[in-house]
């Protein structure tokens, strides 16, 4: 008997902006009763998502920072990502869970682990706009003052 999940998948964007590998995968899922595109949506209607929903799952093979994972903590959703390096680096110190990439079993055996699991720690202060500006505004002055030394 195959276990799995009475759940509906809410796929936030437009199916034109799917991405994938597996050029079969869109026209296999389009029309399906549990997949729901959800087109463009507001900020609130995204939050609204996020805090009624079980799991944020982002099976990415590249990413570049990965924002969503991020507010989904924030609202309190657990988050299943795959183990690409830069999740790796970026939420290592967060409370998510990582699934081997490209592994469809272990990212079940996740699924099924993690969604009735109560909602996740409140997430490390890592990250906030005012720490990156002061890195980067750190990085600036840096920069100035070498540029200086070297052209003097």
């Amino acid at each position: 008997v195959e276990a799995g999940l009475k759940a509906k998948l809410i796929i936030v964007g437009n199916a034109e902006n799917f991405r994938t590998g597996d050029s079969t995968i869109l026209s296999e899922i389009s029309g399906a009763e549990n997949i729901l595109f959800t087109g463009k949506v507001t900020d609130e209607k995204l939050r609204m998502l996020y805090r009624n929903s079980a799991l944020l799952v982002q099976p990415s093979l590249y990413e570049g920072f990965g924002m969503p994972p991020m507010e989904a903590l924030a609202c309190g959703t657990n988050v299943i990502l795959s183990d690409i390096p830069v999740f790796k680096e970026i939420y290592k110190d967060f409370p998510v869970t990582f699934f081997k990439s490209g592994d469809i079993d272990d990212l079940a055996e996740k699924l099924l682990e993690k969604y009735d699991s109560p909602s996740p720690p409140v997430p490390p202060d890592i990250y906030s706009f005012e720490k990156t500006s002061k890195i980067i505004i750190n990085q600036i002055n840096l920069q100035r003052i070498l540029l200086n030394l070297i052209f003097r």
